[in-house]
């Protein structure tokens, strides 16, 4: 009997731990890994109460990104979270739906097309209520998938920019794809009282605003919904410089009241108050702001009872101030570069573009001296994350290649990325590939790869050395899709013989054409 128990327990082991694979539960990392098993600190036990630590697993194949194929999850629902960062920090924007819940398993994760690292940060909190036996997750490597760019208004991400003193309506149908306000962030404010809810969020049907006095003063606000029975919570973050999605601290403002404690269900900052947040007990109001011309914040406002009912949004100034959306440019969520066979490859993200004229993207080696390699127009979309990429395959071989985003607004102001670099060894050698078909009864197409703008001479020579056909084709960095005129060609034996003007380069291949 002995034998057997030992034996039955080894089995159970390995049933837990599979061979060679490696398995993480504490926090911290980079851990470098494209196998093994993600679990919470739990382990075959449930998690304990107040946990608050930041896991991060990253590929050991370079381009590859993490991939999580969760086979178990169980946290307490509404209290405690898992929440997912697509970078190698929580500074990296969240994936989608990525702040977990409740039993409901997260399904496969992986690291996007923006994730420079292809690594992804996971962030656990557990409050000092009841526990739960946590998750398990497949570790594996696998090639990025392409970033999300459907974000909408329901979403921090996707809020609109505010640009005046004028009241707006709108009508928010359900929380969007991020989870955007829970314990988890640390954002959630007087909503807790409510946060138990299918979505696993402070949000039942959201939408987001920022918002940004052009002059300084006294700003009051007032949400009335359409029907006195709609109840529309909200919070407010801020002072920031630059927006941050989803907020991870407390709101400066926040009310949670029931509708039936105001009238109308009316609802917003003024009116007399002095309280700063309110729960579900509070009459509907709390103290106006004093904001400086040029602080940014961010204003969500949560239909709680989820009626589909639309609201007006106004406000009341004094002091002088001023709502103005031009201190709203643009927000870049992300510029990161990579190296890839060929080329290094340039990305970047956007949020609530407004008044964008075009980018540019520059390129150095010394970090001090900047050419333009790269424009393109801004699409000027408000409510969607937007995405942009760029291949670069003139780019410097054996050095470090530095990158900067110039963005050029439509009155001609000026602002610039951070700066990422790329060492990269060989540069891109030019060659000529893909020669088809072989043989031919029309014409010869080919590819030819080169790192610079130039011209290629092509010439078709028959077997007595006689060139029958020239012409001369415009090449662009990268890969050029080329093809041999053959028209009015016999049938037999040719050369196709191909020259660059800006490098010393020539290239024969025999071909037939019958």
């Amino acid at each position: 009997m002995k034998i057997c128990r030992y034996i039955c327990l080894l089995f159970f082991i390995l049933a837990l731990f599979p061979a060679g694979a490696q398995n993480y539960s504490s926090g911290g990392g980079p851990h470098f890994t494209c196998s093994g098993v993600f679990y919470d600190l739990g382990g075959n036990s449930n998690y304990s109460n107040n946990q608050s630590y930041t896991t991060t697993i990253c590929p050991s194949t370079a381009g590859q990104g993490i991939q999580m194929v969760f086979t178990a999850f169980n946290v307490e629902a509404g209290f405690d979270f898992l929440s997912v960062y697509d970078g190698n920090s929580t500074s990296a924007p969240m994936l989608p739906g990525s702040s977990f819940s409740g039993t409901t398993l997260p399904g496969t994760l992986t690291a996007t097309s923006i994730n420079t690292s292809g690594c992804l940060t996971f962030r656990f909190y557990s409050d000092g209520g009841n526990t739960r036996a946590g998750w398990r997750a497949n570790i594996l490597c696998a090639p990025k998938a392409t970033y999300p760019t459907n974000i909408s208004q329901q979403d921090c991400s996707g809020a609109a920019t505010i640009c005046g003193n004028q009241s707006l309506s709108g009508t928010s149908l359900g929380p969007g794809a991020f989870n955007d306000v829970n314990s988890g962030l640390g954002n959630i404010g007087c909503l807790n009282n409510y946060a138990s809810n299918p979505n696993r969020s402070a949000e039942h049907q959201s939408h987001w605003y920022y918002f940004s006095p052009s002059a300084s003063g006294t700003i009051g606000m007032t949400i009335a919904p359409s029907s006195a029975t709609t109840d529309y919570d909200w919070a407010i973050w801020g002072p920031y410089t630059s927006i941050p999605c989803p907020p991870t601290s407390a709101p400066l403002r926040c009310s949670a009241a029931a509708a039936a404690n105001s009238t109308g269900g009316a609802t917003g900052l003024g009116n007399g108050a002095a309280d700063t947040d309110e729960g579900s007990g509070g009459n509907g109001w709390v103290a106006p702001l004093n904001v400086v011309a040029g602080q940014k914040y961010i204003l969500m406002m949560d239909n709680w009872n989820a009626t589909s009912a639309p609201y007006t949004l106004s406000w009341q100034l004094s002091g002088g101030a001023s709502l103005n959306c031009s201190l709203l440019p643009i927000e870049l969520i992300s510029f990161t570069g990579s190296q890839e066979k060929d080329f290094n490859r340039i990305e970047w993200v956007t949020s609530a573009e407004s008044n964008l004229d075009f980018f540019t993207v520059e390129r150095s080696l010394d970090g001090l001296e900047w050419e333009s390699i790269y424009t393109t127009p801004g699409k000027n979309i408000r409510h969607v994350n937007t995405a942009y990429e760029f291949a670069d395959y003139g780019f410097t071989g054996n050095a470090i290649n530095y990158y900067r985003l110039k963005q050029t607004d439509k009155d001609g102001t000026l602002a610039y990325s951070e700066t990422v670099s790329i060492e990269n060894k060989a540069a891109l050698k030019t060659r000529v590939e893909n020669i088809h078909p072989n043989p031919t009864s029309g014409n010869l197409f080919f590819d030819l790869y080169t790192g610079t703008k130039s011209q290629a001479s092509v010439q078709i020579v028959d077997v007595t050395g006689k060139v029958v056909k020239d012409e001369t084709l415009l090449l662009e960095p990268g890969k050029n899709e080329l093809m041999a005129d053959t028209k009015g060609l016999g049938e037999g034996i040719y050369l196709m013989k191909v020259y660059l003007d800006k490098a010393e380069f020539n290239y024969t291949a025999k071909f037939i054409r019958n």
